[in-house]
């Protein structure tokens, strides 16, 4: 089972992780209660509804956990922009990277916008089905795990 570490400061949810939350997984639900316990904000960025939230009644469990967290961080355009920028340099380490797939696309504007809040933060746990892309971020901001960790489910 997956720990999270003693890095202070924000739990931020992407879509991954509401699904994991969602669909009861035990690593995510681990995950939350340690942070309910160590009094870490739970947070979402609004544009992570975007990619998760259909509008069909098979939303019901995922509405809940959107629901019960502390804060829906709406994105501004000061946000968007550093996200853009760090959506940048990812994908020029990726195209850099001799394990590029000649198919490989931009790396997603979501998670960006989902790093750029945990950048902004100072100190973050991201649950997220996508490790890969999410260390690419943290990469690319110039962070450790130290600074942001990345809790795949």
């Amino acid at each position: 089972m997956a720990q999270v570490g003693a890095v202070r400061g924000v739990l931020l949810l992407d879509s991954g992780g509401i699904s994991a939350l969602a669909g009861a997984n035990p690593t995510a639900r681990a995950v939350l209660v340690r942070a309910r316990r160590d009094g870490r904000q739970v947070a979402i960025p609004s544009v992570v509804l975007a990619e998760i939230v259909t509008g069909r009644a098979a939303d019901a469990n995922i509405n809940r956990v959107i629901k019960a967290v502390d804060e829906e961080i709406e994105l501004t355009p000061e946000r968007a922009r550093q996200a853009g920028a760090l959506r940048a340099r990812a994908w020029d380490l990726r195209r850099a990277s001799p394990k590029r797939d000649k198919d490989d696309r931009p790396p997603s504007a979501v998670d960006a916008v989902v790093m750029a809040e945990a950048v902004a933060a100072g100190a973050a746990v991201i649950l997220t089905s996508d490790r890969g892309e999410m260390e690419l971020f943290r990469d690319a901001a110039g962070l450790t795990p130290a600074d942001v960790q990345i809790v795949s489910v």
